[in-house]
């Protein structure tokens, strides 16, 4: 038996506060699951890459609604899915414009050893693939995002993982509770999202 939920709430170290969950897709998590492991950090810092090129903030923002909607996964290395982007935010790094997300990983053998990297700091970065669909010299001020992975050599030096967490679980019969109140609480966010992805 297994269940699958992705969502926000206003407090990450209390499953139990469900007055802001913001929306839902879809992570695997076993019900059986004591915990489950939660990562934060920056997909890019508006700096110059490896590439040559200024990925624009405020363009790479506009470009999540779409990237949430239709995927919002989070992949290793730019090839295996590993988990689920559960937000994002425009934020700022050292005085640069960055883009923050937080994602929470599957429940399977291959994302527990990640974890253990994760911890241990030798995958500590995130990249992220898309196409530029409008440039001004070397910065691309829109663009389409396909994918956000966690990698160990970023184009971006600054998009980095800044912190993980160990969230803790409720009890079997708790959760399902909490799943009926997350569906109940966001089917109109989902809309808005749908809305925004067209």
């Amino acid at each position: 038996t297994s269940f699958y939920f992705w969502a926000q709430y206003s407090n990450p170290t209390n499953i139990t506060s469900t007055a802001k969950i913001k929306f839902l897709n879809f992570v695997f998590l076993s019900p059986f699951m004591n915990e489950y492991f939660q990562i934060t950090g920056f997909a890019s810092v508006e700096i110059t890459d490896g590439h040559g090129e200024i990925i624009d903030i405020d363009a790479l923002d506009r470009a999540m609604p779409k990237f949430m909607y239709e995927n919002g996964t989070l992949n290793y290395e730019h090839s295996t899915p590993i988990g689920k982007i559960i937000s994002w935010s425009k934020t700022e790094k050292d005085g640069k414009p960055a883009l923050q997300i937080t994602a929470i990983l599957h429940d399977n053998h291959l994302t527990k050893q990640i974890i253990q990297e994760i911890k241990s700091g030798k995958l500590n970065a995130f990249s992220i693939r898309g196409s530029a669909l409008q440039t001004i010299g070397n910065v691309v001020t829109e663009l389409e995002l396909y994918e956000i992975s966690l990698v160990h050599e970023p184009a971006n030096p600054e998009a980095t993982v800044e912190r993980y967490q160990i969230i803790k679980m409720l009890t079997k019969s708790k959760n399902k509770t909490f799943i009926s109140a997350i569906k109940c609480k966001n089917m109109n966010f989902i809309d808005n999202l749908r809305t925004k992805a067209k």
